[in-house]
This record gives C-alpha cells, sequence and structure tokens, in this order.
C-alpha cells in the first residue's frame, strides 16, 4: 500500500511543478487562472479516485471482515470526496486592492493600539494612526504589484497542493487500518 501512496504523492508533485512552470512562463490572466483551477481540480478528482480504486483492489485480496472492510471503504470514499474540493480563486482574480489595503490598514492600527497599550500601559492614537497609513501606503503598493500576482497565484497552488497531498495521505491511513 506504501508504494501506491508513493506513487501518487509523486505524481502530485510533479503535477504541481508542471502548473508552477506554467505561471512563471505566461503572462497571468483572469483565463489562466481559472485554467489552473480547473486542471487541479481535474487532477484531484482523476488521481484521487484512481488511488482509492487501487488501494481497494489490494483491500479486496486480503482476507478481512466485511463489516470492517466496508467501514474502511466508506470512510475513505468521502475522504476522496472531500478532497477534491479546490478553494475558489477569486481572492487571486479581485482587481480590488484597496479593500485588501485598507482592511490591513484597519488591522494594522488596532494590532498597533493593543500593543501600545499592553506593553506601555497607554495608548497613542497618533503612533497607531502613523503606522496604520504607512501601511496603507505599504499594502497598495504591494497588491498592485504583477509580481505579487505570480506569487499569490504560486501560494495558491502550493495550498492546493497541500489539500490534496493531505487528502492521498488519509486515504491511505484509512486504508492503512486493515494492514
Amino acid at each position: 500500500m506504501k508504494e501506491i501512496f508513493d506513487v501518487y504523492k509523486n505524481k502530485l508533485d510533479d503535477f504541481i511543478v508542471s502548473l508552477k512552470t506554467k505561471v512563471k512562463q505566461q503572462p497571468l490572466s483572469k483565463q489562466l487562472l481559472e485554467e489552473i483551477r480547473t486542471q487541479l481540480n481535474q487532477w484531484g478528482k482523476n488521481n484521487l479516485n484512481l488511488m482509492f480504486l487501487e488501494l481497494k483492489s489490494m483491500l479486496d485480496l486480503k482476507n478481512v471482515d466485511e463489516e470492517k472492510k466496508n467501514s474502511v471503504l466508506e470512510r475513505a470514499q468521502s475522504l476522496t470526496e472531500y478532497g477534491l474540493y479546490v478553494a475558489p480563486i477569486d481572492l487571486i482574480q479581485q482587481d480590488d486592492t484597496n479593500a485588501k489595503s485598507l482592511y490591513i490598514a484597519a488591522a494594522t492600527l488596532v494590532g498597533a493600539s493593543i500593543a501600545q497599550k499592553l506593553l506601555f500601559k497607554k495608548f497613542k492614537f497618533l503612533n497607531s494612526t502613523i503606522l496604520g497609513v504607512l501601511a496603507l501606503f505599504v499594502s497598495k503598493n504591494y497588491f498592485s504589484s504583477d509580481k505579487n500576482t505570480t506569487d499569490l497565484a504560486l501560494s495558491y497552488i502550493d495550498d492546493a497542493k497541500d489539500w490534496l497531498s493531505a487528502a492521498f495521505e488519509n486515504i491511505y491511513k484509512t486504508f492503512k487500518e486493515l494492514d
């Protein structure tokens, strides 16, 4: 069973490398981002189901109590479906950097205020405001850069990889219970 798990883990690594290469080589567009999400979903669906079927066929060859076997199959199948979810890519596609920047500025203002109150037992509004405004300008610049969009897309791919990797591992562990 471990060999099957390792094969799919390596397939996932190869697939992620190919997606990241694609993101680095092409200009990012909404169409490309949606294509990446679609590919992640399709790849996950196909490979999680294939791994499930391979592990199930190995389980069928073993002399295992039917009730335990059915319980494992049911849990593994639900994990397969759970693993098919890849988060929406809407965050990457958002063109509105103002909302993100305002959110960061407000969080900085609140965080600086709390830190001052905890560290110095005083609240200095001017210091917190200056930090909040600074955070606003820095985040506007950060969110508006094209490099950041590429970094965000690469981060999205890494998150999807983590999600799919966890799904593979959980399915493997579920089948391993009967090993």
